[in-house]
């Protein structure tokens, strides 16, 4: 029971160092990294994101066998996206700095960054979930900051600009990405659950929404899960 307790302990510590942007957190990572702290932060954002998406889905009155088929495929599209994501901020780190990173150090501080995800829950409120959903991820990104500034003990200013080109490098990935990557996406759904897809390619690739939701039935619109109905 003790090392458990210490387990959470330790999973909390970081956590709450990380959504306080503690510039001091990462500095000694790169010899000894977090590992199991964050994976109990990945643990706590994962329930987190799907208790959110299964709200959404619930408040639709989707049945649950593909309530979970499209929890899974979101989640296999987010956690593709979050390597993608680790993969740039590696290679713009390191051009930046000269500093090869181990991988596993980059995974582990991507994986804390996603600290403030343990709120996604709060995505599936009616109306204010997309206001939410994007104030999260702002404040992602400034974690993202401040774990990757001090991680490489680069300039603030340095460590805006790695951080900044990463995100513009995956918002123009999307972009151009979108159109095959819409007929790939909706072939793949539509195998999976027999439903068509209702949102895009740049969705997909941005990461948001993580699930379609089923085309309303006579009489009934679809609820989002932000509010507004198809």
């Amino acid at each position: 029971m003790e090392p458990l307790l210490q387990w959470l302990a330790a999973v909390f510590s970081v956590l709450a160092e990380a959504l306080s942007f503690d510039e001091t957190l990462a500095q000694g990572w790169p010899q000894t990294p977090p590992t199991t702290a964050a994976i109990g932060i990945a643990v706590l954002v994962t329930l987190s994101m799907a208790a959110g998406q299964c709200g959404i889905l619930f408040l639709n009155q989707v049945p649950a066998g593909r309530l979970w088929s499209a929890v899974g495929v979101g989640f296999a599209v987010i956690i593709a996206l979050r390597a993608v994501s680790a993969l740039v901020m590696w290679g713009f780190a390191t051009l930046a700095t000269g500093t090869i990173m181990r991988p596993s150090v980059i995974l582990v501080t991507m994986v804390v960054a996603l600290a403030p995800q343990v709120f996604a829950v709060i995505t599936m409120t009616p109306y204010l979930g997309l206001l939410f959903g994007r104030i999260l991820e702002g404040w992602e990104f400034v974690v993202t900051f401040a774990l990757i500034t001090a991680l490489y003990a680069m300039p603030g200013w340095q460590g805006f600009l790695v951080v900044g080109a990463a995100w513009l490098v995956l918002q123009l990935g999307s972009r151009l990405l979108a159109e095959p990557s819409r007929a790939i996406g909706t072939r793949l759904w539509t195998l999976a659950t027999g439903q068509p897809t209702l949102i895009t390619a740049a969705d997909l690739l941005a990461g948001t929404p993580l699930v379609p939701i089923n085309q309303p039935t006579a009489g009934r619109s679809a609820l989002d899960g932000h509010g507004n109905r198809s």
